[in-house]
């Protein structure tokens, strides 16, 4: 009976632990989704301003169904800097 108690106690020591770190993994977290949508929407953002696309079609490049449209979209689009 004592090991399931320890068991027991372990676990809830366990959680109680995750509990209190929870905000800082939260926010690691958060840091690292910001960075790696930094790191996707600046390359689109530049590539649609040199083409003469509006350049928030960038943004929609991180909604996951909508981002393959939208490459089809400016890859078989004219472009407004190539008819320059």
């Amino acid at each position: 009976m004592t090991r399931w108690i320890n068991a027991f106690l372990i676990l809830l020591w366990i959680g109680g632990r995750e509990k209190r770190m929870f905000p800082l993994v939260g926010a690691i977290e958060l840091a690292g989704i910001l960075l790696l949508s930094a790191i996707i929407i600046f390359p689109f953002w530049k590539i649609f301003r040199k083409a003469g696309l509006p350049a928030w079609l960038s943004l929609l490049t991180l909604i996951p169904i909508v981002d393959l449209a939208v490459l089809y979209y400016v890859g078989l689009a004219k472009w407004p800097a190539r008819q320059k």
